[in-house]
C-alpha cells in the first residue's frame, strides 16, 4: 500500500500568504484567499497548537517580512483579491462578506504566527 503524504496546515498557509503577491492574476489570488480562508476555519480550534509548527519553519526576517506586507495587502476587506474570493467562495457554499474572510484570516493568521 502507498503512504499518503499530507502538507502541515500551518506550512500551507504560511507558503500560500508568502507567494501570494507573487501569483500572476486576480483569479489565482482570489483562490489561495479561499484555501487560506477554508485552511484556517477548519483547523480554527488547533492554530495554537499548530504554531509550533510556524517556529519550526525557521522563517527569515525577509521571510517575515513579506508575509506581513501580503496579509496587510490582500487580507483587506476592499482589496480585489479578497472581493473576488468572497463572489468564489458564495459560488461553491454558504456566502461569507469580504470583511469577515478578512478579519478570519487576520485573526487566524496571528494566533497562528503568535
Amino acid at each position: 500500500m502507498g503512504t499518503i503524504r499530507v502538507v502541515c496546515p500551518a506550512a500551507f498557509l504560511v507558503h500560500k500568504l508568502l507567494v501570494l503577491d507573487a501569483r500572476q492574476g486576480l483569479e489565482k489570488r482570489a483562490k489561495d484567499l479561499v484555501y487560506v480562508y477554508a485552511t484556517i476555519v477548519l483547523f480554527s480550534a488547533a492554530l495554537h497548537a499548530l504554531a509550533s509548527s510556524v517556529t519550526s519553519l525557521g522563517l527569515k526576517t525577509q521571510e517575515q517580512g513579506r508575509l506581513a506586507k501580503n496579509l496587510a495587502q490582500f487580507a483587506e476587506p476592499r482589496s480585489e483579491a479578497m472581493l473576488r474570493a468572497a463572489q468564489i467562495l458564495a459560488a461553491v457554499t454558504k456566502p461569507v462578506p469580504p470583511d469577515r474572510m478578512a478579519a478570519t484570516i487576520r485573526i487566524g493568521m496571528q494566533r497562528l504566527l503568535g
